[in-house]
């Protein structure tokens, strides 16, 4: 594996792991795919 598959993997992951986060969430179903993105990058 090279460096780059290493880190394509790493951050599959870390996304799956924010997937199953944010489907958990109560809001999950009225939630748009702004809100997520909007969501996703304020946890950066």
């Amino acid at each position: 594996m090279t460096e780059r598959d290493i880190d394509r993997s790493d951050a599959i992951e870390v996304l799956e792991g924010y997937i199953d986060e944010v489907s958990r969430r109560p809001d999950a179903d009225d939630l748009s795919p702004v809100d997520l993105k909007r969501d996703w990058a304020s946890d950066l």
